[in-house]
């Protein structure tokens, strides 16, 4: 036996109770990592046997060999605090269509007769078997829809299905059967006129463990002192990234399948030469260098960020981040128009949907009517600036921050398509923002584009900028007329 399962004293959780609990035919646990599922369900199938409430058996399948084996060792711990175990074997179950070989199967059996069966991810293995079902950790087996379609009829003379999983990603069966299970705890009984499955849906994310008991509890085996703020604190600072974070532990699937900016593909135009918001303006200008800037307007719900790069050949260098949380828009036009004539941008865009209009207009005011550009945002428009974006980050030809809070905001914006075509480009709203990091910099491209397409000339002012500050401003004055006469031209 191992040491995990040695006898000590039961303590169950209310939401592990709930589970135990439940009579339910079909049992979805949408779930965190490491809340007790198997350890909690192992024991609710093993009281059955021992109690005389079923005399069925019992397949369990995990993605690993590993998870299949503890799995038996927790129904094997269970009886032997009760009764003595009849019979405690290994088996292995053949497959000449799997080039695996055999599966190794680990096995108890009652007194009644019935076994527990815990084998690792075999949807074949499942066929021409009956009985419970359970399926661990399902939306990580090899294959979720053949696993499924080879599980439900093992369950068909009355038995029971009980699937837990924590997420992986949005488009995964178990995440449709998540939404399914929603609808029918509301009583929703078909969808698209097919018949929803009857779920008992059970939701356990960490914060609902954490509220439950589950730090108390790990402090009692661990003899650890957590507060439960600070258990929690730990366990996010330890998440590789928010995505990490939601997914594993907050039952929320992962994006980065859908996400217009996967990770991967973010750091690969990090460098550590670039600001992190809130950071003084860096860099003096290059030779030939040009600076443009994108402005995404919010007041109080969203951030207003104010992305400068600038030019350096083909790629656009970060050269500062300004970040406003809510800030009038009077106050934001002196802030703004102040760090874009530092910055000497030579045209901004700027997000004139609905409060963004206040502020275009007054940065037009104090930078020239054709120095400011005012984008509405619509479906088309969204889809014409997102492109460009990733186009930059998959060419290499754009620098950011190796910063966490700039990764999350570029990173939030999804690629979505309706059932009528219509391609559109969101993001979820949270207390960091709604993507407001990647706007700015599709804006700042946009920008940078306008000004490319007309081949605007750099003034040298080399030798002006040791004569002072007021003689620099006339230079940028001066450049910015140049710019807008060929806009006018154009």
């Amino acid at each position: 036996m191992t040491e995990r399962t040695k006898a000590k004293k039961l303590t169950w959780l209310p939401y592990q109770k709930r589970l135990i609990a439940d009579q339910s035919r079909y049992i979805l646990v949408e779930k965190s990592r490491r809340i007790g599922f198997d350890f909690t369900d192992a024991y609710r199938h093993t009281m059955k046997r021992i109690t005389g409430k079923s005399d069925r058996d019992l397949w369990y399948t995990s993605a690993d060999e590993s998870a299949a084996q503890e799995y038996i060792e927790y129904c094997r711990h269970y009886h032997e605090r009760v009764q003595r175990l009849v019979d405690y074997f290994e088996e292995h179950l053949e497959d000449a269509q799997d080039t695996r070989g055999a599966i190794k199967a680990f096995c108890i059996r009652f007194p009644n007769g019935s076994r527990i069966n815990a084998l690792s991810s075999s949807p074949r293995r499942l066929r021409s078997k009956g009985g419970d079902v359970v399926i661990s950790e399902f939306a990580f087996h090899d294959k979720p829809p053949l696993l499924y379609a080879a599980a439900q009829p093992v369950m068909l003379w009355g038995d029971t299905m009980t699937i837990g999983s924590t997420h992986n990603g949005e488009g995964s069966l178990f995440n449709r059967f998540c939404g399914d299970a929603r609808l029918a705890t509301g009583g929703t009984t078909e969808k698209g006129g097919r018949p929803l499955t009857p779920w008992s849906h059970h939701f356990i994310d960490i914060h609902t463990a954490v509220e439950q008991g589950l730090v108390e509890l790990i402090n009692g085996e661990r003899a650890t002192k957590f507060t439960r703020d600070q258990f929690l604190a730990n366990l996010r600072a330890g998440c590789a990234t928010e995505d990490h974070w939601l997914q594993e532990y907050c039952c929320q699937p992962s994006t980065e399948t859908t996400a217009w900016l996967p990770y991967d593909l973010i750091r690969t135009c990090e460098d550590d030469k670039c600001p992190a918001p809130g950071a003084p303006l860096t860099a003096e200008r290059a030779d030939g260098e040009v600076r443009y800037a994108g402005i995404d307007v919010g007041r109080k719900k969203d951030l207003t960020v104010a992305w400068i790069f600038g030019l350096v050949g083909d790629v656009l260098w970060t050269r500062r981040v300004v970040v406003l949380e809510k800030t009038t828009i009077p106050d934001q036009v002196d802030i703004l128009a102040g760090a874009l004539r530092q910055a000497k941008v030579q045209r901004t865009c700027v997000d004139a949907t609905g409060l963004g209009i206040g502020l275009s207009d007054g940065l037009k005011r104090e930078l020239g009517e054709y120095a400011v550009e005012a984008v509405t945002f619509t479906g088309p428009v969204k889809e014409r600036l997102a492109v460009p974006v990733r186009a930059r980050f998959e060419d290499r030809t754009l620098r950011i921050a190796d910063d966490g809070s700039v990764r999350e905001g570029l990173h939030k914006v999804r690629k979505t398509v309706t059932a009528s075509g219509n391609v559109r480009f969101e993001a979820e709203r949270d207390e960091a923002g709604h993507a407001d990091e990647f706007w700015a910099v599709a804006l700042a491209i946009e920008a940078a584009g306008q000004l490319n397409d007309i081949q605007v000339s750099v003034v040298d002012t080399s030798g002006l900028e040791a004569e002072g500050e007021d003689d620099e401003l006339d230079v940028v004055e001066q450049e910015r007329k140049a710019a807008a006469a060929q806009v006018a031209e154009a």
